[in-house]
């Protein structure tokens, strides 16, 4: 779930739309398919950041990316990225 919205942003960033990052975060982990703390959310958002900069692609700046990520969750991360495409 984190994923797909990291690349929505990134569309609604690409596309010159205005957009609520708090207002999506708050939209996620309140839905029934993610139990997260904002916290959580936030640094699961920092490590998709740490996953593309390692792949040499763009980020969001407002997640700066993780120091540590583990080599499961980089792996889950790079698969999910893999699968959602920004077009």
């Amino acid at each position: 779930m984190a994923v797909l919205v990291y690349r929505e942003i990134q569309r609604l960033e690409a596309g010159g739309f205005e957009y609520s990052k708090s207002a999506l975060r708050d939209e996620v982990i309140n839905s029934s398919f993610l139990r997260r703390s904002a916290g959580s959310y936030e640094y699961r958002m920092q490590n998709i950041s740490a996953v593309l900069d390692g792949l040499g692609q763009a980020w969001l700046a407002g997640y700066k990316p993780a120091g540590n990520v583990g080599t499961a969750v980089e792996g889950r991360i790079r698969h999910l990225l893999a699968a959602i495409s920004l077009t």
